[in-house]
């Protein structure tokens, strides 16, 4: 899966798009619009559990991933887990 981590011009917190059938650059163009600046990006896949690894390029930013990024993803999917509604 991609994923690109974008941060507003004038600082704060980075979000964090992830797709499938789209560019990096795709999934950050509404950000850019909006002046926020690429951070990182690339690919991220899941070892199992709430282990992930991010690795790649993304050609069409013209970035790599940060050392943080895969303890980000991680944190945020166990986020979405503990809102479901039903154990996963």
């Amino acid at each position: 899966m991609k994923y690109v981590a974008l941060q507003p011009a004038a600082g704060g917190t980075i979000e964090y798009r992830l797709g499938l059938l789209t560019t990096h650059a795709d999934m950050a163009a509404p950000l850019l619009e909006r002046g926020y600046r690429v951070v990182s990006a690339g690919f991220v896949r899941c070892l199992g559990g709430d282990r992930f690894e991010t690795f790649g390029y993304s050609t069409s930013l013209n970035a790599t991933p940060h050392a943080d990024d895969a303890r980000v993803i991680s944190a945020l999917h166990m986020a979405v887990l503990k809102m479901a509604p039903v154990p996963i």
